[in-house]
């Protein structure tokens, strides 16, 4: 879970393109560590398509400043998955 904690702070420090980068990091690190059972597998393809849809519109764009709360929204439900 570096990951998603690194992404975390990474907002919080509005480095949004290295946010996004790092929560995509995350939930591949969560999809190879599978064992939560199925509705974790659900709940990571979901995120991941999230994460890197910002990623790359942060790329391109620069619009992640705008995207921060669905990003955020992200984090939380993957590290609640991942801790419960």
């Amino acid at each position: 879970m570096v990951c998603l904690r690194d992404a975390e702070e990474a907002l919080a420090a509005e480095n949004w393109r290295s946010a996004a980068e790092l929560f995509s990091k995350g939930i591949n690190e969560l999809r190879e560590n599978l064992a939560a059972g199925p509705n974790l597998a659900l709940l990571v393809a979901a995120y991941s398509g999230r994460g890197k849809a910002l990623a790359e519109m942060g790329r391109q764009r620069g619009t992640l400043p705008a995207q921060a709360v669905t990003l955020k929204a992200a984090l939380a439900d993957a590290r609640a998955a991942a801790d419960g």
